[in-house]
């Protein structure tokens, strides 16, 4: 994707209006089968993460990871492999801790080779 592409979305982004996404980006195509791992939320909390940089949509259309659909009440992000999408879902739970809680209460380490 060109960085003419990318400044387009970013502005785009910017608006409450998902039909850039839609219509734009995934080319106003139905979802593929091969997204077969989905996440639904509420599109308040969709909008509120995305706001606050916890959900990048960007970085899934750059390389097409994800497809995004969108209702009045929801927002469905697909996934093609189940990695992503825990990943995903991971952070959402951080988010919703954090939000309601006010900290992360769990600390992960190990060694990584």
């Amino acid at each position: 994707m060109n960085s003419k592409t990318k400044e387009l979305i970013k502005a785009e982004r910017r608006r409450n209006d998902f039909t850039f996404i839609t219509e734009v980006v995934q080319r106003g195509r139905t979802r593929p089968k091969k997204y077969k791992h989905y996440l639904r939320m509420p599109t308040f909390l969709y909008e509120e993460m995305r706001d606050r940089n916890w959900i990048d949509p960007e970085r899934y259309f750059i390389d097409e990871s994800a497809f995004f659909e969108f209702t009045e009440k929801t927002v469905t992000i697909s996934f093609m492999t189940l990695c992503m999408c825990e990943d995903l879902h991971r952070h959402i739970d951080q988010y919703l801790v954090i939000k309601f809680a006010g900290s992360y209460p769990i600390e992960r380490g190990g060694r990584f080779f």
